[in-house]
């Protein structure tokens, strides 16, 4: 099992902020949000926690929008003998190269407009609202 703490310090989308330091032996490695730009790098700190205690850096598309995929991600040479235990080993000891590029305008934009409007949670709970506010008004 290779166990990543998925961007631990964007707490808006229920990450595991500061128990990450009560629960760092449960992770292999530290994945860094793919959303960031200039001084909005909730990265740093995650960056800094894995220096701390000799945890890898990992990057993954951690798409929750198509246009996100693939954009980001780590990558290791092919192991001699492709087994997950030897992909495992080149996660944890590399080399791997991190790719996780900034943030484009464009990318900030989307990112508010599905977060704040079209994001599935906000979307069952307004249901969930406009549902029982209906069943309080039939009784």
């Amino acid at each position: 099992m290779f166990a990543i703490a998925p961007h631990p310090f964007y707490v808006l989308g229920g990450s595991i902020g500061p128990r990450l330091f009560d629960e760092i032996d449960c992770f292999d490695a530290i994945e860094v949000c793919h959303f960031h730009k200039g001084f909005f790098d909730l990265n740093r700190r995650a960056v800094g926690v894995a220096r701390k205690y000799g945890k890898p850096i990992i990057a993954t598309s951690d798409a929750h929008q198509l246009h996100a995929f693939g954009r980001h991600y780590t990558s290791i040479p092919r192991p001699g003998e492709l087994t997950i235990d030897n992909v495992f080993a080149a996660l944890r000891n590399g080399p791997r190269r991190v790719v996780s590029p900034p943030a484009s305008m464009v990318d900030l934009a989307s990112m508010i407009y599905f977060f704040f409007f079209t994001h599935p949670v906000r979307i069952r709970r307004q249901r969930s609202r406009a549902s029982a506010l209906e069943s309080k008004s039939q009784t």
